[in-house]
């Protein structure tokens, strides 16, 4: 399996490093990145050579290295737009080497309009960050966040599938390097200091800095900021004073080493430098942090503070016990290399895309054909929509017409749709047309009127297929049909009789315990019937229990107000799917009032000039506007979200 790792290097150090190996420029694309990743690989986030060693085909870029990017290009023959150079190079680097996992390390510059533009689709979209700076991206197409910041978790949860706590562990064998180092400092601080003067970190550095002011015999401080310059012009000269620069690689864990004392104050439950610190053997005090005595034992492998009395009394108290500050930091050593090494967590990483990609489902890209297909060759999936070269607009909507009257109604459709938006000024009777075509299809025939256009079941003649509450309205390539009652029609959305179909078998059973075994059926269709259910979490085990793959389809929350819907018809949930995971939110009795209206209704339901017609055409043409939807193989994830939650 391809793996491509992207990493982000500060552009001070690449600055630096090219000074100091000016005589490589000479050296291959592949010659010099292999010296830069060998020289940093054991202090960074690179992650390819434990990922080698597992089996993986690994490559790593380094987007921000412009010279050594640019070198790349001459030697693959490949033009870029120089304006764009950074984005122009890694798209084309992404494409060339088609890795099937796209891991983004500690960058915030690609995000999902980045990702959109990529000719080539990795399996799996993945991105580890951090920082805060990440809470602005959008990641709707990737498929795996790791972090080990509880605000980005967080944030990534409202839009990717797959999210976890993670960091990529200790490289032990750094102390190698470390061993004979001495400490020649009372107080180290080595990272990053966000903006807000206010924020503990800031505040603690500050106590800290003040302190030699005060007391007779001073401390020996030393802050190692990762700032430009510029960026520290308003900290406080008690912080800037002590500053000496950014360290990163080898020079970090040798700056944190020197310090008989690591200050963390940990930002957001940042927990990515308690692991250099703690794997380092430095006596860490960090401020009190209730998840990062999950990682470490406080009192026995770190030290903590909560407030500025006790930041600098524990201070003193470790630098005049120096046995039992050794102690800690050994313990935490010891911690941390025999629980957080790099090694556990590639295998703990591995297992999280092995996770992903069993449980993954393909993402719609625009003008691509997504599909799966199975052992027996049933090929399924999103339907490709074409795109048509619309100039001559009279041309193509006769053309539209031909083709609904032969039979090919997806296409006719296709056409309509995008008549409507090319010729803005016609789109109402360009709508309106489509609005009497699709009366000529039985109106209760879901798949024909819209599905069809926009899934390909990948149904055989041979296939088992179960519609689910098929009323009087039963999927057209159902084998086997269930209703909740084959008497009582009160029931279902519409009050009306369930309709029998010749010589296709016809059950009564609840959707929440079908009476039906493993995996009986090929197929099962389920429209406009979960969001009736009582425990939707039962309903969706019972489904991929008798099924090998299926469609769920709901209306939305917006479709069930303005159609007066929701309540009318009893809906216990609204249904969402987020990342091809469905999201049940139970009504609340304030969210299923509806309009209390039905001007929208009778527009959709009986349209009575083209303006209205038009209308209820652009529902039927969009339909995953107003629809939730979701085709599923094996297994699909799910949420219950309750009132009172």
């Amino acid at each position: 399996m391809k793996f491509l790792q992207i990493i982000q290097i500060p552009n001070w150090f690449l600055d630096q490093y090219n000074r100091m190996n000016a005589e490589n420029c000479h050296l291959s694309y592949k010659e010099q990145i292999t010296l830069l990743s060998n020289q940093i690989a054991d202090c960074t986030s690179i992650i390819t050579p434990y990922l080698s060693q597992m089996g993986y085909e690994c490559t790593l870029l380094i987007p921000d290295y412009k010279q050594l990017q640019l070198k790349w290009t001459v030697e693959n023959n490949i033009s870029i737009d120089h304006n764009i150079w950074k984005y122009s190079i890694l798209s084309r680097q992404i494409e060339h080497y088609k890795p099937d996992i796209l891991y983004f390390s500690e960058t915030n510059d690609y995000d999902s309009h980045f990702l959109k533009k990529l000719s080539w689709k990795p399996t799996l979209i993945c991105s580890y960050c951090n920082s805060n700076m990440c809470l602005q991206q959008d990641w709707r197409e990737f498929d795996l966040i790791l972090s080990c910041s509880q605000a980005v978790i967080n944030k990534a949860k409202q839009h990717v599938m797959n999210t976890s706590f993670f960091f990529h562990g200790f490289q032990s064998r750094i102390n190698n390097t470390l061993n004979n180092i001495e400490k020649q400092t009372d107080i180290v601080f080595a990272g990053k200091v966000p903006d807000d003067l206010s924020h503990i970190s800031v505040q603690s550095l500050l106590d800290v800095g003040k302190e030699p002011l005060g007391w007779e015999g001073q401390l020996s401080i030393n802050y190692f900021l990762d700032a430009q310059s510029q960026d520290l012009a308003n900290f406080p000269a008690g912080i800037v004073m002590y500053d000496k620069g950014s360290k990163y690689g080898l020079d970090y864990y040798h700056a944190l080493k020197m310090g008989r004392i690591a200050l963390n104050p940990i930002i957001d439950d940042e927990f990515d430098r308690c692991i250099k610190i703690t794997g380092a053997g430095t006596f860490m005090l960090a401020n009190k942090n209730k998840n990062l005595d999950q990682l470490f034992t406080s009192g026995t492998e770190y030290e903590t503070y909560q407030n500025k009395a006790e930041l600098i009394e524990k201070i003193h108290y470790y630098i005049d016990h120096p046995e039992k500050r050794e102690l800690i930091a050994a313990k935490g050593q010891q911690k941390c290399i025999k629980d957080y090494s790099i090694e556990i967590k590639m295998n703990e990483l591995n297992s999280l895309f092995q996770n992903c990609l069993k449980n993954r489902f393909p993402k719609v890209m625009p003008g691509t054909a997504i599909c799966y297909q199975t052992k027996n060759n049933r090929i399924s999936g999103y339907r490709t929509i074409p795109e048509y070269n619309l100039s001559d607009g009279q041309k193509w909507l006769e053309h539209a017409r031909s083709c609904f009257n032969t039979g090919k109604i997806n296409e006719a459709f296709d056409i309509y749709e995008q008549l409507s938006i090319e010729y803005q000024e016609q789109s109402i009777d360009i709508l309106a047309e489509a609005y009497d075509l699709y009366q000529k299809i039985l109106h209760y025939d879901h798949y024909r009127l819209y599905q069809s256009r926009h899934y390909d079941f990948g149904i055989r003649p041979s296939d088992k297929v179960l519609d689910i509450g098929n009323g009087h309205s039963p999927f057209i390539l159902a084998s086997h049909l269930a209703d909740i009652s084959l008497s009582d029609h009160y029931d279902g959305s519409s009050e009306d009789p369930v309709k029998y179909v010749d010589e296709k078998p016809v059950y009564a059973c609840n959707i929440e315990n079908l009476t039906f075994n493993d995996k009986e059926f090929d197929f099962v269709y389920c429209s406009h019937v979960i969001e009736f259910a009582k425990t939707p979490d039962k309903a969706c085990e019972e489904i991929m229990r008798i099924a090998k793959r299926g469609f769920i389809e709901t209306s939305t929350q917006g479709k069930d107000l303005w159609l007066n819907n929701g309540k009318n018809r009893k809906h216990q949930w609204i249904v969402v799917n987020k990342c091809n995971r469905l999201i049940f939110k139970e009504y609340s009795p304030s969210a299923i009032e509806e309009l209390q209206n039905i001007i929208l209704k009778d527009f959709y339901h009986s349209p009575r000039n083209k303006r209205e017609k038009a209308f209820s055409a652009l529902v039927l043409l969009k339909p995953d506007l107003v629809n939730t939807m979701l085709l599923w193989e094996g297994r699909f994830q799910y949420e219950v979200c309750h009132r009172e939650q």
